[in-house]
């Protein structure tokens, strides 16, 4: 895939706002034992902070030797198994960095959040080893990290170098490259979403610093003007998964370049709003949600599938019935507290204003024909999108990923209370119960 092509084309492009330079991206066969040569003739600092989870350390055995064989000295971070990425896991990281020249993280998911966030707010050289094709940060500049209670967007750091070994790739469980397709499948999701938004002139807003109840501080992004051509590019993303464009290729790795192709249209766009819709939220409150209950949550792209499928199914209803009343949006108070327990205060400032306060009536009515051609545009019948999830094995049922019905439900009505970005999911919310 020629992704320097596709970021010379954005040069020009004013709403390509976090257009920047690629990082090095080497996917191919033996990738895992030349790393070390890879990133000492490419400059790679020498003395490095190595962060894994037992997991990914057994999928990326040899590249330790690797790197030590090749001059570099390397202080070495395991965790047990990294499913969550907390704030406090980033202070941690953070504080492995002293002396420390350049970071490298082994794995996807948590593990490459946490460490983009560290080595932004650190500054320093940043290589990411993947070792399955499971989730679509790998190239953001964005993080979804857990703060107060809540997933949200921070900034952090693109990598300045990429690795993969189709090898390493093939042999990860076949769950992940499920959970990787799952992610993926939601970009249908998010792009009617956005699409949607444009239509109520959604505006650029200013990078804020944001506070949080430990005394940190972090930027979170939301400017999130419509681009069609980084839309395009996520379309192409989730069309490499969905039509299989290259036989010669093992599909973990065509999913594994999807997914690089979303998490660099983030970045070039400056926010996730690319490549994160209602279908994010949802699964982000379920996330949220388990671990209040100090539960462990299922993969996040496993997650994102599963409610994919439920709001195609949603959005594709509602755009079949004529332009239901819209009410002025109200805060449900009892139910927002019961779905974020001890989170009001949050809430609040997620919230004030709302993102519909503009939204009058009469603007719905207006924009509904277009909103239903968006609809129909960009997200394809539910059959074809639980037969992608099917044949990637990935799980199609909130049964499948322990999440009871009550949840679902309340997911549902108060998930996209969780960020302040317009989707049809919140706009149905105030169209008065029995909606969604």
């Amino acid at each position: 895939m020629d992704y320097e092509a596709m970021a010379r084309e954005l040069e020009s492009c004013p709403c390509a706002a976090g257009t920047q330079r690629l990082p090095y991206i080497r996917i191919g066969e033996s990738v895992l034992p030349t790393a070390g040569e890879i990133l000492r003739q490419e400059g790679f600092p020498r003395k490095i902070l190595l962060i894994s989870d037992e997991n990914t350390t057994r999928a990326a055995r040899g590249l330790l030797r690797s790197l030590v064989e090749n001059g570099f000295v390397v202080r070495r971070h395991i965790y047990p198994d990294l499913r969550s990425a907390t704030l406090e896991t980033v202070k941690h990281v953070r504080s492995l960095t002293p002396g420390i020249a350049g970071i490298i993280a082994v794995g996807t998911g948590c593990i490459s959040d946490v460490c983009r966030m560290a080595a932004s707010q650190t500054r320093k050289p940043l290589c990411i080893f993947a070792t399955a094709a499971s989730m679509d940060g790998f190239a953001s500049a964005t993080a979804p990290i857990i703060t107060d209670g809540f997933k949200t967007s921070h900034q952090a750091k693109a990598p300045d170098f990429l690795l993969a070994d189709t090898a390493v790739l093939e042999k990860a469980p076949a769950f992940l490259t499920a959970a990787g397709v799952g992610d993926i499948a939601g970009k249908c999701i998010a792009l009617a979403d956005w699409r949607i938004a444009a239509l109520f002139g959604e505006c650029p807003a200013p990078v804020a610093a944001v506070s949080y109840k430990d005394n940190t501080s972090s930027q979170v992004f939301c400017t999130e003007p419509y681009c069609p051509q980084i839309a395009a590019h996520v379309r192409e993303a989730f069309h490499m998964v969905s039509r299989k464009t290259d036989s010669a290729q093992p599909y973990s790795t065509q999913v594994l370049e999807a997914l690089i192709l979303s998490g660099l249209c983030m970045a070039w766009h400056g926010s996730s709003r690319p490549a994160s819709g209602a279908e994010h939220s949802l699964a982000h409150f379920w996330e949220m949600r388990k671990l209040f209950a100090e539960e462990a949550p299922e993969f996040h792209g496993a997650m994102v599938g599963v409610a994919t499928l439920l709001l195609a199914e949603v959005y594709h209803r509602t755009v079949n019935n004529p332009s239901p009343a819209f009410v002025p949006e109200h805060k449900d108070k009892v139910g927002l507290r019961r779905a974020f327990p001890g989170l009001e205060a949050e809430i609040k400032r997620m919230n004030c204003p709302s993102p519909l306060a503009n939204l009058s009536p009469e603007q719905l009515a207006e924009t509904w024909p277009d909103i239903c051609r968006i609809v129909r545009e960009e997200i394809p019948p539910t059959a074809e999108l639980e037969a992608l999830l099917r044949a990637a094995g990935a799980p199609l049922t909130p049964e499948e990923i322990h999440v009871p019905a009550e949840l679902v439900t309340e997911g549902l009505r108060y998930s996209s209370y969780a960020r302040k970005r317009i989707t049809l999911l919140r706009i149905l919310n105030g169209m008065g119960p029995g909606i969604v």
